[in-house]
């Protein structure tokens, strides 16, 4: 998987008070060293460990930034994740993995792995398949949310392939699901049901469970 994957920390510097809370909890409980990693924010320079690179997007619309990421990393799959995404639970090489060889087993355009009860992201699920001990779920053809920005192992040609430039990441999940319905491809879009992480901003301020968090790190 390594040689072939890179993580992309998706974020921008209005959110910066995610940062040292994420980078926390990532480094805590995502226990997979070896592997590229990509903090991808808009115009200001941190300091950060020697396992991750900064790549600088620019104050660009949301999808146009993303396009420049995606655009700039040449490995074949991209883990994708937001900054108020705290990992509470470990995540392990082992289960990564084998997430990964799923998808390329069945030929997948992006694999999930978050909460399949998220809002009302997930309303519209059907299980298809398990793995490790956890369901894994396709989207009925009318949900609102195939394409969504939870936690997920990408097809990176094939995120690139459904973005347009222009659009707000709300934007994105509608009419990029619905681009994707159009193509026929919404059979490659699956969810593995497992909460390991948090989301812990809400308008642009940290909620509840955001701030317990925060008060955790020493």
């Amino acid at each position: 998987m390594n040689e072939n994957v890179s993580i992309i920390l998706h974020t921008c510097d209005s959110y910066e008070f995610c940062w040292d809370g994420f980078l926390h909890y990532f480094k805590k409980n995502f226990q997979i060293d070896n592997i590229k990693k990509y903090f991808c924010n808009e115009e200001k320079k941190i300091n950060l460990d020697n396992n991750w690179s900064q790549l600088l997007t620019g104050k660009e619309e949301w999808s146009n930034r993303l396009i420049y990421i995606l655009n700039n990393i040449e490995d074949e799959y991209v883990i994708y994740i937001q900054e108020d995404m705290w990992i509470k639970d470990e995540m392990d090489y082992n289960f990564l993995n084998s997430c990964y060889q799923y998808i390329k087993e069945k030929n997948l355009d992006v694999l999930y792995i978050c909460p399949a009860e998220v809002g009302n992201t997930y309303s519209d699920l059907f299980k298809s398949d398990t793995l490790l001990g956890y369901d894994i779920n396709g989207f009925n053809e009318n949900s609102n949310y195939i394409l969504n920005h939870q936690f997920g192992i990408w097809r990176r040609t094939s995120f690139l392939e459904n973005l347009i430039e222009g659009e707000s990441p709300w934007q994105n999940e509608k009419f990029g699901t619905q681009r994707l319905i159009k193509r026929g491809v919404s059979g490659k879009y699956k969810v593995l049901n497992r909460r390991w992480y948090t989301s812990v901003s809400r308008k642009g301020k940290l909620t509840t469970d955001g701030i317990l968090l925060q008060n955790m790190i020493s």
